[in-house]
């Protein structure tokens, strides 16, 4: 699997440029249920080199995410059934090499069963929503894990990670702003767990931002510029002596 360091790359940041039409020229979708992002332009204090990722869509339903440069994964590739997510093909270097297959059940209109295939090996995820509103994820395949979802308002607020006994081994908490989240507004979007896990930060689920994100002994703090309707317009995130500032268009 390419390691951390080239995945860390493969955030964003790309130049819109807006040419003339003529008559015959198709007009463009334009996202109907509130503001999505076009693009987001990344650059790192390591040094590494500004990446840049754009999101196209048909209405508010997201088709594609590219990446650019393409050190590691280059594209990500979305198939809907009605308003549900039901597949996210990733690909990976200049010639979009396929590289992980996910697809996306849902029972009573709730997300029920994620299989991804990487390098032949199989994944399954397997969601049961509890009593007391939290969501158990158990992992099965590739690797085994159990996880315990606590929700607050739409945000992911707690990840318990458990054993095999229902145990608690560790916890990730996280803090949120009261501002809408940059992928708010994507059709399906609020359904999917951990898709972060399957596309890393270039789309996320919760409905607001994270201030703070806490995972046992490493921190990660984030500041925000917001525009008029609340919507981030950059974001600083630090992790250590390292910080990445993104630069949001929408």
């Amino acid at each position: 699997m390419k390691n951390f360091i080239m995945k860390a790359f493969v955030i964003a940041s790309i130049t819109s440029v807006i040419s003339c039409t003529n008559d015959n020229d198709p007009l463009p979708i334009v996202p109907t249920g509130g503001l999505v992002p076009k693009t987001i332009e990344r650059s790192y204090s390591q040094g590494w080199p500004t990446s840049t990722v754009t999101y196209t869509y048909d209405g508010n339903k997201i088709k594609e995410i590219n990446i650019n440069p393409q050190p590691d994964v280059s594209k990500g590739k979305f198939t809907y059934t009605g308003d549900n997510i039901t597949k996210l093909e990733v690909f990976s270097g200049p010639n979009f090499t396929p590289y992980t297959v996910s697809t996306f059940e849902y029972a009573n209109d709730k997300l029920s069963k994620v299989t991804s295939i990487y390098n032949s090996n199989t994944t399954v995820r397997n969601y049961t929503y509890n009593a007391d509103g939290t969501v158990t994820e158990v992992t099965t395949g590739a690797y085994n894990s159990n996880k315990k979802y606590t929700l607050s308002s739409g945000n992911i607020a707690k990840t318990e990670y458990l054993d095999n006994n229902g145990n608690v081994v560790s916890t990730d908490t996280a803090t949120f702003d009261a501002k809408n989240n940059i992928h708010k507004n994507i059709t399906g979007l609020s359904k999917i767990f951990n898709l972060e896990g399957l596309f890393w930060d270039l789309i996320q689920a919760d409905a607001n931002n994270r201030l703070i994100y806490n995972q046992g002994t490493i921190n990660t703090t984030y500041t925000y510029e917001y525009n008029s309707d609340g919507y981030p317009t950059k974001r600083v995130e630090t992790k250590g002596t390292n910080t990445t500032t993104s630069v949001i268009t929408y």
